[in-house]
């Protein structure tokens, strides 16, 4: 661990570096290794835990049991096992504050105690590497001594041992000081706690938590306890207040407005005409299009539960989504857009070789490939007359790269079907299809539900020839939420989400599969967004799909994942510039050639994109 953050580093160290090096000094710290606990930190290191308690410095009062930061060791960590859990991590300049749980519990008592905890690292350059040079942990010194007390005897007996231990390290002085510090804290914690609510009900997602530019899902329950704190100077500092926490975090690093510039090929979006493409929605656009009210109001009589419920809203399918309306949603993202790839939908042709019309109607859009740099035409894989399709398809446009053949199908009748027959991939006729995909030099786009997985396993193990995507991570249904009656308990989702990890572990040896990273905003996928009276924020994404999206990444490897939009099904859960903003930050510790591989590089590598 230790060689691996001292190797060479430029003057500006990556993200990554700077978080590994924060991230290292709670896992040695449970490892009870002294001396290389130590090695992390700088000659001149100033460690505050927490904030409002009396500082150890590095290199201070040097005696039997070491400096005043070995003593630190000896009295806080020695007599604990130490487990954290984090809840969120922040890189903005040399600096990284981590939202955590801390989990302990006294060697000698055997209490276990569970402490919710900010931590803001200061790390700088050393001998080549990097070292953390101030460490503050912000916690409520006084509610730890209230649970401690709650646990009766033994709760006593832990204070006994704990108090030994730092006048044994740091002697009386230092001890009444400590002591007089977690007084303060219950002063202070509770003026900010107090003023926090007030502002709360005033001003609720307003002003302030945009002006600190954390939001509230990301490190607290409300961050308008920051202006207490610090803007007007107008309550102290306490020891370890939470909201002065956030308040010294947003001191530091400033607005976290995300100045991500990587380019973006958007490897998933889909448009339609619905006055022109042939769909089940056209003559409902045709007789009613001019009542938008009426219209929805049909729509929900005409179409079946499972597809109203699989939409999320039915005005996100029953209107018009063209290049105009696509260049609405990047906003100013424009100046990061490559183009996209056009992925088949909702036409329906009256006969199988009518499908390369929608390939065709694609090219007379954007004849100057301004947007579309590769289309994803549709074809049903066992029918005879497929190598007639596919040809029409080249001939239709030079930007044609595969096919989508949708195989999501469930027995669940309340989820929507889009598949012909739930044995497609194991049919002889449909895989000689998928073969030939392979002989023209065509990848196959698959979509499907999870529980599917098995059979796309066999699949793709069968047939490595054929370059294949996994579009939407193959829709873990229920996964965030109640969907149909699948997900709608913890159990049930724990479940769920172990099926769907395990079997994307088992694709994930398959080495020549790619994934998109795609489709988790779906009403499908259980997050329930599309039933709030305002999309997704940034932070909440980040929160409640970004551990799937870094699960995903670090399964795979990023190298073989791409960015899809999956707009405009996606839409009815958030915005096209929150989803970006949101991946920007679950990214932004990794490298730049990374950054690149995702937004761009991946799928340019596997769509043929010059």
């Amino acid at each position: 661990m230790i060689e691996s953050l001292h190797q060479s580093v430029t003057a500006s160290p990556d993200r990554g570096a700077l978080l590994r090096t924060a991230q290292a000094s709670p896992e040695i710290a449970g490892q009870h290794d002294k001396q290389r606990w130590l090695a992390l930190y700088a000659d001149d290191a100033v460690v505050e835990d927490p904030v409002g308690t009396p500082a150890s410095h590095a290199g201070r009062r040097v005696g039997r049991l070491g400096d005043e930061l070995g003593r630190f060791y000896e009295a806080f960590i020695a007599p604990s096992g130490i487990d954290m859990v984090t809840r969120r991590d922040i890189v903005s300049g040399m600096h990284v504050f981590r939202a955590v749980d801390i989990h302990t519990t006294n060697l000698k008592t055997g209490l276990k105690m569970t402490v919710p905890a900010n931590l803001l690292y200061e790390i700088s350059p050393r001998d080549g590497g990097l070292a953390i040079k101030r460490m503050q942990a912000h916690w409520e010194l006084s509610r730890m001594s209230r649970m401690l007390m709650g646990e009766g005897s033994l709760g006593m007996r832990t204070i006994a041992v704990m108090n030994w231990r730092m006048l044994r390290a740091f002697g009386p002085k230092w001890l009444m000081s400590y002591f007089k510090a977690s007084q303060r804290d219950r002063g202070a914690a509770w003026r900010c706690d107090r003023f926090g609510r007030r502002v709360h009900r005033r001003m609720h997602s307003a002003r302030t938590w945009r002006s600190v530019g954390v939001g509230p899902d990301g490190i607290g329950p409300c961050l308008h306890r920051v202006e207490c704190a610090h803007a007007g100077g107008r309550f102290r500092r306490g020891a370890g207040c939470v909201g002065c926490a956030r308040a010294t975090a947003s001191l530091v690093l400033g607005r976290m407005t995300m100045t991500a510039d990587t380019p973006i090929l958007d490897a998933h979006m889909h448009q339609w005409d619905l006055r022109s493409n042939p769909s089940e929605a056209a003559i409902l656009v045709k007789l009613f299009g001019w009542n938008d009210s009426v219209k929805e109001w049909v729509a929900k009589l005409l179409f079946p539960k499972s597809t109203l419920r699989f939409v999320g809203k039915i005005d996100y399918v029953s209107n018009d989504y063209l290049i105009e309306d696509y260049r609405a949603e990047l906003g100013q993202l424009a100046s990061r857009f490559l183009g996209t790839v056009y992925v088949e939908a909702i036409w329906k042709a009256k006969k199988h070789i009518d499908l390369a019309r929608q390939t065709a109607w694609v090219e007379r859009l954007d004849p100057g490939a301004s947007i579309y740099k590769a289309i994803v035409a549709s074809a049903e894989l066992e029918r005879r007359d497929l190598g007639e399709l596919l040809q029409a398809h080249e001939g239709a446009s030079t930007r044609f790269r595969g096919i989508r053949d949708k195989l999501a199908i469930h027995p669940n009748r309340q989820v929507m079907d889009y598949a012909r027959s739930p044995t497609l991939m194991q049919d002889r006729a449909w895989r000689a299809g998928y073969q030939m995909l392979a002989e023209r030099g065509l990848s196959f786009d698959a979509w499907m539900y999870y529980h599917q997985l098995p059979d796309f396993i066999d699949l793709v193990r069968a047939i490595p020839e054929t370059p294949v995507v996994l579009c939407h991570l193959a829709t873990p249904i229920g996964l965030g939420g109640d969907y149909g009656g699948l997900g709608n308990t913890a159990g049930e989702r724990d479940k769920i989400a172990g099926q769907w990890k395990d079997s994307l572990s088992r694709l994930a040896e398959v080495p020549h599969v790619r994934f998109k990273i795609s489709g988790l905003l779906m009403p499908i996928v259980g997050f329930g967004a599309e039933q709030q009276p305002t999309t997704m924020s940034k932070d909440e994404f980040v929160d409640r799909v970004g551990p799937l999206v870094t699960w995903a990444l670090d399964t795979f490897g990023i190298r073989r994942c791409m960015f899809g939009s999956n707009f405009p099904m996606d839409k009815v859960s958030t915005s096209y510039q929150t989803l970006v903003a949101a991946l920007d930050e679950l990214l932004q510790t990794r490298t730049e050639e990374a950054k690149q591989l995702f937004f761009n590089g991946v799928a340019r590598d596997f769509y043929r994109i010059d």
